[in-house]
């Protein structure tokens, strides 16, 4: 199977969090805000969303994320085997061809494309969060909030219910049975959420992990239009399964990923006390070197040394970064770099770091013996390769 296609459940599993909490927007709004008590959302129990009132199923909810295919055929056996409630729907992220035809044999339980506007009943992995927010100004409209149309303020609430639900299924996952999972969150608590002040405690993190799965979110679609065609299966569902794998890093786990790939902006800062994320991730440089590193090498894979540190491994280590500061930033970069005691300097020695436009000995703009909270550390065999070198190097091995 081509990693397009098997990419698309774990797309579909970050893809129905969101359709949740759509979910308990709309029946928020359908309630006026009030007695919200008893409602609750549940994830992964019946079938992949449902909303319950107490034990009263209402509605039952399942995520079909395919990408690569919007013919009826490849969505008749979920449609079969669906686990009914009251009112049952189906969300894809293509609009189905032929869904008219279905006869009552191949949908049983009369299962209904669900309706994100009047005359839309589908939703792209891209479009989703600009709808929520809507439905999110709307909830505080009704409940009387003055930042209903304060877009940050929709925007901090969405990032702190993704939030919550990250932690939620951690916690299951780490602690669950089979017999006892369930993820369930009220809409009381939904309601509270987005109508407090941002607490920031987890958006940040919660915005990097966002940010992450758009980028991969890009690469699947650029796939899918053929943009790499000379790219491998299993090249493919290695990259994908390296974005996939810090995507769903825990806090802790990621602050030591983004250390790595952005390893002069982090020195000395915490991800959990800051309040933008630009020292610890840059979309764009993540997308345009990073990515574009693992994308254009080929005849070697990629490490992951402890599940948080990206390199090739041959003669040396190669470190990958998402490094993309101009050469007059070099010396400061440099200094930073060696000074930043979250580096696992052990891994540094006689290593390169795959940076977009730096070359050189590190020692050659930065003292070679850096004191550190650690002790001394002689670095001077760190060097810079530039994302090009480094690629026609290896790939020649």
């Amino acid at each position: 199977m081509s990693s397009r296609n098997a990419t698309a459940s774990w797309s579909g599993y970050a893809h129905q969090g969101k359709i949740g909490l759509l979910i308990a927007l709309k029946k928020i709004i359908d309630l006026n805000c009030e007695n919200l008590v008893d409602y609750q959302v549940e994830q992964e129990t019946q079938e992949d969303v449902c909303l319950k009132c107490g034990t009263i199923i209402h509605e039952v909810h399942q995520v079909k994320a395919y990408m690569s295919t919007n013919a009826i055929n490849s969505y008749k056996k979920a449609l079969q085997e669906f686990e009914p409630g009251s009112s049952n729907y189906l969300h894809t992220i293509l609009e189905l061809q032929d869904w008219e035809t279905l006869t009552a044999e191949e949908n049983p339980y009369n299962v209904q494309r669900y309706s994100y506007s009047p005359g839309k009943n589908f939703c792209g992995l891209d479009q989703i969060e600009e709808i929520i927010l809507s439905e999110i100004s709307s909830v505080l409209k009704i409940n009387g909030n003055e930042n209903h149309e304060n877009e940050d303020w929709c925007r901090n609430g969405y990032h702190e219910y993704l939030a919550l639900l990250d932690s939620r299924i951690r916690e299951q996952h780490q602690y669950g049975t089979k017999k006892t999972y369930c993820i369930s969150i009220g809409l009381d608590e939904i309601l509270q959420i987005i109508d407090s002040p941002p607490t920031r405690s987890k958006t940040v993190s919660c915005a990097i992990r966002s940010a992450i799965y758009n980028i991969y979110v890009d690469f699947v679609d650029k796939l899918e239009n053929n943009q790499y065609p000379r790219m491998l299966d299993s090249h493919e569902k290695i990259v994908a399964d390296v974005i996939k794998m810090f995507c769903c890093l825990n806090d802790d786990d990621l602050e030591e990923f983004l250390c790595q790939i952005f390893p002069s902006s982090t020195k000395g800062k915490r991800l959990a006390s800051s309040v933008l994320t630009d020292d610890f991730f840059i979309g764009k440089d993540f997308a345009t070197t990073f990515l574009k590193t693992l994308i254009d090498i080929y005849s070697v894979m990629p490490t992951i040394e402890g599940g948080t540190y990206p390199h090739y491994k041959v003669d040396k280590n190669y470190l990958i970064t998402a490094l993309q500061q101009q050469p007059d930033y070099l010396v400061i970069v440099a200094k930073n770099i060696l000074e930043n005691d979250k580096l696992n300097t052990a891994r540094y020695e006689a290593d390169y770091i795959i940076n977009e436009n730096f070359e050189g000995k590190l020692s050659d703009y930065a003292p070679k013996n850096i004191p550190r909270k650690n002790g001394i550390i002689n670095q001077n065999d760190l060097e810079f390769i530039t994302r090009i070198e480094a690629t026609n190097k290896l790939n020649t091995q």
